[in-house]
């Protein structure tokens, strides 16, 4: 099984396309936390990753981190994004 992972990033202030954004996820286990991927938008703002989850915990907790800080040092008001999600059978 795999999951395919996309986002388009703007520049919340002008509206431009935030390129070179810090983006990763990490799955967070009981004894700690694994890095699943890390990369960077392109130069469109854009991201898109594909995942192998053949091995995966379908109750595995992952968070997907948005680290904006380096590139809008100017009009920052947010330095790190963290969206929390689960698998789809996770009670």
């Amino acid at each position: 099984m795999t999951a395919t992972i996309s986002s388009h990033l703007l520049n919340g202030t002008d509206g431009t396309h935030a390129s070179d954004v810090a983006v990763s996820i990490v799955r967070i286990n009981a004894d700690g936390r694994d890095m699943v991927f890390q990369t960077a938008t392109d130069s469109g703002g854009r991201l898109m990753v594909e995942l192998d989850l053949s091995q995966a915990n379908p109750h595995a907790r992952y968070e997907l981190v948005i680290a904006s800080g380096a590139s809008f040092t100017e009009q920052l008001f947010c330095l790190v994004v963290q969206l929390n999600f689960t698998g789809p059978n996770h009670g």
